[in-house]
């Protein structure tokens, strides 16, 4: 038979890979189990651009969740691939093929994924799995990574998990694509070619919240606000809160309230073409809100 621990020293050398690897990615000639998870992981942690890539592309086409698990079962074998995708000690290439394993195996979102199709990979994990104490930290994690991964689950699970109404904690964050979140839930909300699964209705929106938008740090997050405020006037109490934004440290926000009042409450009797003394006039906040 094969000696697969010298095919798998083999591996480690450049000059005699290019021959010990067609047999090991020949499963029937060697069996996943005959590599073992161990030697695949350390191989995923490896600087080795080659190696790393055999070990992902093999682990995805060839392990199931279980597989992970030191007692075979799904559900840790599951527990594992997130503390792979996310832990701190965990290297970038690990983490990388953690992540992309969960997002191809995630029943809503695998068919998006490039590798499902190369692989003919068909998705084994349920949606249960992908709950919003393993997600939701994630994307308040330092690395760029870890919160692509948490945005891309937390886009297909924010509605399933009843966290609608958090969107406004991740209106602040400062990486672009968590806003973006916030920013997509929001700002479509009411537009029927929205995707239901993380946009709100407009009878969700939050009046406090979005007038506390305007406050932020974040000059985008404050023409969210304005523009919800704007598009949702009646809706959201605006009548009663506008002496409260002509009040906000910031000028581009009282100027926005004076220009509100003047196209909601103002006197119909004036004589035609009659406008207010002075040229502020506040911006119009944008549907894609930039820094």
């Amino acid at each position: 038979g094969l000696d697969v621990e010298r095919l798998k020293g083999l591996m480690l050398h450049a000059k005699y890979r290019r021959y010990a690897l067609p047999v090991i990615e020949n499963s029937k000639l060697v069996r996943p189990r005959d590599l073992g998870l161990p030697w695949l992981l350390a191989l995923a942690r490896r600087a080795d651009e080659t190696l790393h890539n055999f070990a992902h592309r093999y682990l995805l086409q060839h392990l199931g969740p279980s597989d992970f698990a030191e007692d075979g079962y799904v559900e840790a074998g599951t527990a594992r691939l997130f503390a792979l995708a996310t832990a701190d000690k965990e290297p970038e290439p690990v983490r990388l093929f953690a992540q992309t394993y969960l997002r191809c195996h995630h029943p809503g979102i695998s068919a998006e994924q490039p590798e499902v199709k190369s692989l003919h990979l068909k998705p084994q994990l349920k949606r249960a799995s992908y709950t919003a104490e393993r997600i939701w930290p994630a994307l308040f994690d330092a690395r760029a990574d870890v919160r692509r991964f948490a945005v891309a689950i937390t886009r297909a699970e924010l509605r399933r998990w009843g966290y609608q109404g958090r969107v406004y904690e991740l209106a602040d964050s400062d990486a672009k694509e968590v806003r973006n979140i916030a920013s997509d839930a929001l700002l479509k909300a009411g537009d029927a070619n929205a995707e239901p699964a993380h946009t709100l209705k407009v009878e969700e929106l939050d009046a406090a919240q979005v007038f506390a938008m305007t406050q932020s740090r974040k000059r985008s997050t404050r023409e969210i606000g304005l523009e919800l405020i704007r598009r949702h006037y009646v809706r959201l109490g605006g009548v009663t809160r506008l002496p409260w934004l002509m009040e906000s440290p910031d000028r581009e926000v009282r100027m926005f309230a004076v220009r509100l009042l003047w196209e909601r409450h103002r006197p119909r009797q004036l004589p035609p073409g009659w406008k207010p003394s002075g040229k502020a006039v506040a911006p119009a906040p944008s549907n894609e809100p930039t820094e």
